[in-house]
């Protein structure tokens, strides 16, 4: 684990509301009631330790929710970038689609940013394109009904992939997360 991410996790503390077996319930699909799961991913939006207690659930499960072995957990998936008037500049490489990493090594700002992220056995590309003073995310999934939610401190968005694709417009820079098909975790940065 990053030093950076557990020092992010610690910084947390604990859940003022008790609501870790509620969050591990959603994680596990022991609470199967819509309404106690929108209850959960609100909370989600405004917790910072319930949500690390949920990225982590699936950093160490499979998707049929069997324990990992140590040697097998994959890497998180964090995506970093910086808004520039009219232009995003990336921050890091990892899981950025091929032609787009010469941008990276050259500090150049582009139009929009485009990343391959895995998502169980396929992949969900995500392009961040700048705008004025937030961005637009958009998500292209292979299976149309794909729900993917964004959550961020004090917000909670759901968007459903539609032909292809899932949009989220006016997203303001700071640190969220997407939740592709509720247990998929990318964590995204967007700083100014």
């Amino acid at each position: 684990m990053k030093s950076e991410r557990l020092q992010r996790i610690v910084q947390a503390g604990t859940c003022e509301n008790d609501m870790e077996q509620k969050v591990m319930g959603v994680a596990d699909s022991t609470i199967t009631s819509e309404e106690e799961i929108q209850q959960v991913f609100a909370h989600l939006a405004e917790c910072d330790s319930c949500r690390y207690l949920y990225e982590d659930y699936f950093a160490i499960h499979d998707d049929d929710g069997n324990l990992i072995e140590e040697g097998e957990i994959g890497e998180t998936v964090e995506l970093g970038m910086k808004l520039e008037p009219g232009s995003i500049v990336p921050l890091a490489t990892d899981f950025m689609v091929e032609g787009q990493r010469a941008a990276v090594l050259s500090g150049e700002a582009v139009s929009m940013v485009e990343y391959r992220v895995p998502a169980g056995g396929d992949n969900v590309d995500v392009k961040v394109y700048p705008c004025d003073d937030t961005v637009s995310i958009q998500l292209s999934a292979s299976g149309d009904g794909t729900r993917v939610i964004l959550i961020s401190p004090g917000t909670m968005e759901t968007a459903t992939v539609e032909k292809g694709i899932a949009r989220f417009d006016n997203v303001m820079p700071g640190r969220f997360l997407l939740v592709i098909n509720m247990r998929h975790l990318v964590t995204v940065t967007i700083t100014k």
